[in-house]
């Protein structure tokens, strides 16, 4: 008796039960479908968070600080600014604080920016003291433009009086600048005459008459090389030519001859032309 076989494969029919192959892709795509949502859910918090430190938030401010400012003006910039504790975020005019911030004498210049976490932050740029100008125990506090910074008791022992017409001393900051910094904290005094000639006081009683504000540079140099002589006045208008006047006196190490004894020094109210 022959028994025929039947050898062709059973299938599943049963959809719900998965090959390998299968499988895998639908784990794959289950993989990037979960990326796209967590990619979407990241994106919406990002903006959400943005928002919520941003200036149209309604987060209230709990501190401001100044930041760049002496001591002296923090309350005064405070009280420029004019925020309150506790007020939202959008409610803040950004543009009118900083107004009013400048405003502040002893302001250069101010942005406000938003500290997390609640914190207004108001950065500041003080104006530079460049001169002064007063008597006695009262003196004002100049910037390089001659603007008022603040009144002071007692005059600032590094800073030059001045005197001469306003509108010429952007030429008189201009010869102070190219000054060396140790010279230019010597210099007591600083004026401009209406011709537009400069004179400097030094603090050791000495006169220096630079001319007017032209050859800055050249003259700077050659007065930082006259100076260690001594002289009642020193002059360095025309700086290829400059000239010592008055009590001049020699430093040591260019004193004397080949015996070894000192030079007499030149007479009072002497001339002397430097090569």
């Amino acid at each position: 008796m022959t028994v025929l076989v039947d050898e062709t494969p059973e299938v599943d029919e049963n959809p719900d039960i998965a090959s390998p192959e299968n499988a895998q892709g639908r784990g794959f795509r289950l993989s990037r479908g979960r990326l796209i949502v967590l990619g979407v859910a990241a994106a919406v918090l990002t903006v959400v968070m943005a928002w919520m430190f941003s200036w149209s938030s309604p987060i209230p401010v709990r501190e401001v600080q100044v930041v760049g400012s002496l001591p002296e003006s923090v309350e005064k910039i405070e009280a420029a600014a004019e925020i309150e504790l506790g007020t939202p975020l959008r409610d803040i005019d950004a543009e009118a604080v900083v107004s009013r911030v400048v405003g502040v004498e002893s302001v250069e210049a101010a942005e406000l920016m938003y500290e997390r976490p609640w914190t207004v932050s108001i950065n500041v740029t003080e104006r530079v003291p460049f001169f002064i100008q007063g008597e006695k125990k009262q003196w004002l506090l100049l910037d390089r433009s001659g603007e008022p910074i603040r009144e002071v008791t007692g005059k600032p022992p590094k800073l030059p009086a001045v005197s001469g017409e306003r509108e010429r001393w952007p030429e008189l900051v201009t010869a102070l600048s190219a000054l060396d910094s140790q010279i230019r904290e010597d210099v007591a005094q600083a004026e401009i005459s209406s011709e537009g000639l400069i004179k400097f006081g030094l603090r050791s009683d000495s006169v220096v008459e630079w001319g007017r504000s032209q050859q800055n540079e050249e003259k700077a140099v050659v007065l930082s090389g006259l100076l260690p002589r001594q002289a009642d006045v020193f002059v360095v208008s025309t700086p290829e030519r400059p000239a010592m006047r008055g009590d001049v006196k020699l430093p040591k190490k260019n004193r004397g001859g080949a015996s070894g004894q000192e030079d007499e020094p030149p007479p009072a109210e002497a001339e002397v032309t430097t090569p």
